[in-house]
């Protein structure tokens, strides 16, 4: 594409930043501010903007980014001719990401166009050559970037430094306030002592055998704060006595100072021990001996963990099991408190976990099988939109029926019967495809299937995949007291599927 022909070309713009540590997304909405600058200078229309914030582009980054990969669906759609971006770094450090762009261009003739740097045809050979030099350029910053800062992370735990982050309980006195902000600095390297004594206190009671509900109870009524200020839970007061952070390196020292892990690795740290390596290990004997399920500590075993509440008082149920004669059996149960200690249920609903997560999941497939799941599926300001095409997409498909049992009574000429039945196909093709483009962000990172197809693979999927598409159609499966019945549900469970009812999101 000529830069003289650009204006009035259909483009996206396309804003990224790595690292937004506060939250605020200030870079790109500065990044947005600059490209649509460019976009006015250049006579583009802006159809559309995406925007990935908090999100590397290098090959090595585990996060999806799931605008840059909608964008790039729709530019392979033909929504748009030209991509403004800040950089090409911005766009991708990745080399396949690259050449994918670069097959867009060579097939739809695609433009990108850098506010900050350079833009190149890649229609032209040469050009292609350029931008593959500049994507390796890209990815090798960020390579040397990380080579660089994993040297440096190493260095500091061989010197037994803090390795920065969220402050461990104990750690960090507080030495005066900034000058500019008033907020508090703290050494890292100090302990606070009052956060000392009720580690002390904690491990003593601990070991003398009290379990760590009675301990949280305690700490949370005593209005004694974790590091961030927050309530104390059990499992965050177990993770807290177990930080290898606190037990002493070398108990010969006289410093007596603590443990700095990295990687593995552990070495002698600036900052005090607080355990000996003798309490670290009984703590953790101790825990193992005791160990207790709170809030969907094993959901990975329960499909439903986190929608199925109690008919009874409304709190929150949880999969926990019990040993029958020998044989364990999953249940949804009703807790009495939480992991805060806090009455949350009547701990007097239980029901066996197969029949239910059966009974959801065949609702599940049925829904997935139904119109109203394209709505359901929709972001809110999309769903009239999604309503429309649905309605017309049922009425293409009767009329794809109905053309095919008229063929097969009466006869239509082969070639009108064929081009008839091509046109209706492919509209519903196209149909199909705007729906699917209208799904949530979280519907296209699971890569749903089209309509009526989830049964095809919801036997063979994973636990988590199918929990996390019950999540988007369900609001709430409530499990109402009483007893199983006198039949057999599906000729294997001992119960009622009448006392479970299933809410659907809307």
């Amino acid at each position: 594409m000529d830069l003289a022909n650009i204006k009035g070309k259909r483009a996206f713009i396309y804003n990224r930043i790595s690292d937004d540590r506060e939250g605020l997304a200030l870079g790109v909405e500065r990044q947005n501010e600059d490209n649509h600058a460019t976009a006015e200078r250049l006579g583009a229309i802006v159809v559309k903007v995406f925007t990935d914030n908090d999100i590397s582009a290098s090959p090595s980054s585990k996060k999806y980014r799931t605008e840059y990969h909608e964008m790039m669906r729709l530019l392979r759609q033909g929504d748009a001719d030209l991509v403004i971006a800040y950089t090409t770094s911005r766009l991708t450090r990745d080399p396949l990401e690259n050449e994918e762009q670069i097959k867009l261009a060579r097939k739809k003739g695609i433009f990108y166009f850098y506010t900050a740097g350079n833009a190149l045809d890649l229609q032209v050979s040469a050009n292609r050559k350029m931008a593959r030099i500049q994507n390796a350029i890209d990815a090798g910053e960020v390579e040397d970037i990380q080579e660089r800062i994993t040297r440096e992370k190493l260095q500091v735990a061989l010197a037994g430094k803090w390795n920065g982050g969220q402050r461990a309980y104990g750690y960090g006195l507080v030495v005066g306030p900034n000058p500019i902000t008033g907020k508090d600095i703290r050494d890292y390297h100090q302990v606070v002592p009052e956060e000392v004594a009720v580690l002390h206190e904690c491990r003593d009671r601990i070991l003398a055998g009290q379990s760590q509900m009675v301990i949280v109870k305690d700490l949370n009524r005593r209005r004694i704060p974790t590091a961030k200020g927050f309530a104390w839970t059990v499992g965050k007061l177990r993770r807290t006595l177990l930080n290898r952070t606190y037990i002493i390196f070398d108990a010969e020292e006289p410093e007596k100072r603590g443990t700095r892990s990295h990687n593995g690795a552990e070495h002698r740290a600036q900052y005090p021990g607080i355990f000996t390596r003798a309490d670290h290990d009984m703590l953790v004997t101790l825990f193992k001996q005791n160990a207790s399920t709170w809030g969907g500590v094993k959901s990975r075993r329960y499909l439903l963990s986190g929608v199925t509440f109690c008919g009874l008082c409304g709190g929150v149920m949880y999969g926990q099991g019990k040993t029958d004669n020998g044989r364990y059996i999953r249940r949804y149960h009703c807790k009495k408190y939480n992991n805060r200690g806090e009455q949350v249920g009547c701990c007097k609903v239980f029901r066996i976990a197969d029949p239910v997560e059966h009974l959801v999941s065949r609702a599940v497939l049925f829904r997935f099988d139904s119109p109203q799941v394209d709505e359901a599926l929709a972001p809110a300001e999309d769903k009239e939109r999604v309503h429309s095409l649905t309605e017309r997409l049922v009425g293409l498909q009767a009329r794809r029926e109905a053309l095919v049992k008229k063929q097969a009574v009466d006869p239509y000429d082969e070639q009108d019967f064929a081009l008839m039945l091509g046109t209706i196909k492919t509209e519903i093709a196209g149909l199909q495809s705007q729906l699917a483009s209208l799904r949530t962000a979280q519907a296209k990172q699971l890569l749903l299937p089209e309509r009526g197809r989830l049964r095809d693979v919801w036997d063979t999927a994973s636990l988590e995949w199918r929990a996390s598409v019950i999540k988007l159609l369900v609001k709430r499966v409530v499990i109402h007291p009483g007893r199983p019945g006198g039949g057999l549900y599906e000729g294997r469970w001992r119960f009622d599927p009448e006392l479970v009812k299933v809410e659907w999101a809307e």
